[in-house]
């Protein structure tokens, strides 16, 4: 029944159909990927406070006391 409706349809609504399938997976996708970077962006981040940080604090003390 449902291959009965599918047939029923003219070929340009199909290609629509079958462009906004398209665009709806994309759209999902870029979302995602869009989430995805902000996520990485926020382990940047807390990547650099967590760690450049304080070796750049070491380096710092270090070259007073050599001094």
């Amino acid at each position: 029944m449902l291959t009965q409706k599918f047939k029923d349809i003219n070929l340009v609504r199909k290609i629509q159909v079958g462009f906004m399938l398209i665009a709806c997976v994309s759209t999902i996708i870029a979302v995602s990927s869009y989430f995805q970077m902000a996520k990485t962006e926020k382990q940047k981040y807390e990547l650099f406070n967590n760690f450049l940080q304080p070796e750049n604090k070491i380096y710092e003390v270090y070259n007073r006391f050599k001094i």
